[in-house]
């Protein structure tokens, strides 16, 4: 019989599947009779689940046959036979290191109940647990835990399919035809190699119709120990089958002969049964057991309103000028000011007459900028900041929308909005900031209907440090409210003067922090400014990520970058460095963004459930690229490869 999930999908095995045939090429074929569930397609062959029977069958009698680039597509009813009868709850785990296994898992789910399977697929993986457990304590408490170094992330399966643990009968294995194990923990199962030719599938179903061809000749006295395959050879025996056309030929009745198609048997594995996938890696060994579903969760990658982010928004208004225009307003090449009076004027002659560029500017902003870049999907990033109502503003907001972020501005009609003129004269640049609406940002904001859906739904924050001289009592209400809801929070020390002038909301800040990002020089007087009596920067990194903290279901992660030098990581009470790229002096431009990027970079990865060492990997890399252009800008498609 035909196997139906337990929300009554009905299951569809694909198989003789072309290597480059993709979910895009299998699913619009399915949607023509029907709605598609899920579609998955596992290299040769996979699974599509329909949203009823008739469909299901429709799709079946049209599409069994049907030529994808080039080869006929094997259509039939998937099935499968009945799983454990006691009700379980499927608990998605994701964010797991390359190192976690599945007795680590099971063991810090057993304290809720019991857990019927638990079954890691490398950095994520699902556990069954008796529905009459505290599931709910479990997800509760367990989202978040540190797990070899990572925060595990949590939740109630989304998948409509496979909701049931195991692959067979409650009370046997399908490999050996055993108790007291699943068909994945079977000891002889090896590698997912499938069960004995002999044992329990063929007691079960029968000789398979359709098995994989025998080895080649010079193989056989290898393999089988003398002459002749013995039993391996009376498997294969033919004489059983009625039809004496080449078994290969049989499997698609009414389509002539293969041979006469351009179909050979060179490619032996080209067209199989249900019951014989093909072979992919481990040598040829089956990587999956032949019954399972392949269908996945996935970690909730590239959501909507993931990532939120706060801070100081500014308008960069960016041209090329000459020596005279900075003598003008009394400016200086290679330094950084706050606009006094007289460098008023300077903004509006910049677009006036020097062709200025508009960049959406700011610290987090630049960050979520880059963030969006590698993401490649609008909306994921949120960002609340102060603006004025006025002309840049829409500018600013325009630009930052393009860039991919979902903008939530508070306006202010109380100042203009901030803006950073970057003044370029040949490879060196002056900076002048007018940080006026940023630094109007009320709490209030945050109360919104709007926003405050915005901020529950998401499951990371970032927030600067030049926050803390705008709102430090908004900080503390994120920063609050990520630690009551187990969510992720992280900050950035952002300039060496805050670490002395407001260390007094910094440190109040700290205790929710679980993971802070500095530099060099931001590491050296936070150190300074907390009397370490160090300027060993691994030590302060040490130092900073044993400093209290309130959630103890995770240590704090520090994050140092020292521009050409190494990126130091201190995490459970050890330093990694991490080697930056070096460039050759005439590929860099401008390092203005680079932290800014980096910390983009990052959090993309991050959210993603990347380790934390491939989101540093990634922070580099974009920092790098973002260096060989003037100001925080990019283009093209990030190919960044971890």
């Amino acid at each position: 019989m035909p196997s139906f999930s337990s929300v009554g999908t009905f299951k569809i095995f694909i198989g003789n599947l072309a290597d480059k045939t993709a979910n895009g090429d299998i699913k619009p074929l399915f949607e023509k009779y029907g709605k598609v569930v899920e579609c998955d397609v596992v290299k040769n062959y996979g699974f599509v689940h329909m949203e009823n029977e008739e469909a299901g069958r429709n799709a079946i009698q049209n599409l069994n046959g049907h030529m994808v680039h080039g080869q006929p597509i094997k259509c039939e009813a998937a099935k499968s036979r009945k799983g454990p009868n006691t009700p379980t709850t499927k608990i998605f785990v994701g964010n797991l290191t390359d190192n976690t296994k599945a007795p680590q898992v099971r063991e810090l789910f057993a304290k809720y109940g019991t857990v019927v399977e638990c079954d890691i697929v490398r950095n994520y993986g699902f556990v069954h647990l008796e529905a009459t457990g505290d599931v709910n304590d479990a997800i509760k408490e367990l989202n978040g835990q540190m797990v070899d170094g990572q925060p595990m992330k949590v939740q109630i399966s989304t998948s409509r399919v496979r909701q049931r643990p195991g692959m067979g009968d409650p009370e046997q294995c399908y490999r050996c035809g055993r108790g007291g194990h699943w068909s994945k923990e079977c000891p002889k199962g090896g590698m997912g190699g499938g069960p004995d030719r002999n044992g329990f599938r063929d007691r079960m179903f029968g000789r398979d119709p359709y098995p994989p061809p025998p080895p080649p000749p010079f193989l056989r006295d290898r393999l089988m120990g003398g002459g002749r395959f013995g039993d391996y050879e009376s498997y294969y025996d033919r004489r059983g089958f009625e039809d004496t056309r080449d078994l290969y030929e049989r499997r698609f009745s009414g389509m002539g002969s293969m041979r006469d198609s351009g179909f050979s048997r060179g490619n032996e594995y080209g067209m199989f049964s249900r019951r014989s996938p093909p072979p992919s890696g481990n040598n040829g060994r089956f990587s999956r057991g032949m019954y399972e579903d392949f269908s996945r969760d996935s970690f909730e990658e590239r959501r909507e309103g993931l990532l939120l982010g706060m801070g100081n928004p500014l308008l960069d208004i960016s041209a090329t000028v000459d020596e005279d225009f900075l003598k003008k307003y009394d400016l200086k090449p290679n330094n950084a000011i706050l606009a006094e009076e007289k460098h008023k004027p300077l903004y509006d002659e910049l677009i006036e007459q020097y062709h200025a560029d508009f960049i959406a500017g700011g610290s987090v902003q630049n960050s979520m900028r880059v963030a969006q870049w590698f993401l490649e999907k609008p909306n994921i990033t949120i960002y609340m900041g102060c603006v004025g109502k006025d002309k840049y503003s829409k500018i600013l907001e325009e630009r930052a929308r393009s860039s991919g972020i979902n903008v939530r501005y508070h306006y202010t009609d109380k100042e203009t909005t901030g803006t950073c003129a970057v003044l370029i004269t040949g490879k060196e640049r002056s900076l002048c900031a007018n940080l006026a609406a940023a630094n109007c940002f009320c709490p209030s904001h945050i109360e919104e209907p709007e926003n405050k859906k915005l901020i529950d739904s998401a499951d990371y924050f970032y927030i600067s440090g030049f926050f803390l001289t705008v709102s430090p009592e908004t900080i503390q209400i994120i920063a609050k409210h990520a630690f009551e809801k187990n969510k992720l929070f992280t900050m950035n020390l952002s300039a060496p003067f805050l670490c002395e002038l407001f260390k007094k909301p910094m440190r109040a800040a700290l205790p929710y922090v679980d993971i802070l990002f500095g530099n060099e020089t931001e590491a050296d007087a936070f150190a300074k400014a907390n009397d370490f009596q160090t300027t060993d920067r691994k030590e302060i990194a040490l130092k900073i990520s044993r400093m209290e903290k309130i959630n103890d279901k995770r240590k704090r992660i520090v994050i140092i970058t020292q521009g050409e030098g190494p990126v130091i990581l201190a995490r459970d009470n050890t330093v990694t460095e991490f080697p930056a790229e070096k460039l050759p002096a005439e590929k860099v431009i401008d390092t203005n963004g680079a932290g800014d990027a980096f910390v983009g970079g990052f959090l993309a990865q991050l959210i993603q459930g990347q380790s934390i060492e491939v989101c540093i990997k990634c922070g580099i890399w974009a920092a790098t690229q973002i260096i060989q252009k003037s100001g925080c800008t990019y283009e093209g498609k990030p190919n960044f490869a971890p």
